[in-house]
């Protein structure tokens, strides 16, 4: 089933990132929204999906063939202790 998750992955996962870009952005690959760098969110999402599937076992293929643009791999920074 491995292989069936991946082609899943690959076939829909680049277009389905791009919600992460805001309406009124020029690129889908370079955006700024809510003051975070697309490669920052990007980052995130790659780094959040790695982290989900090695739980379950299955190695995800690299960024560039699952994000719209370039990733960030310290994603977004940690949300400070209140």
């Amino acid at each position: 089933m491995k292989g069936v998750v991946l082609r899943t992955l690959e076939h829909p996962l680049p277009r389905a990132a791009e919600v992460f870009a805001p309406p009124e952005a020029d690129s889908l690959r370079e955006f700024v929204s809510y003051g975070w760098h697309s490669s920052q969110v990007y980052g995130f999402a790659y780094k959040a999906l790695q982290r989900r599937m090695r739980t379950v076992g299955i190695g995800i293929p690299p960024a560039e063939r699952l994000m719209p643009g370039p990733i960030d791999p310290a994603g977004l920074p940690a949300p400070a202790a209140s």
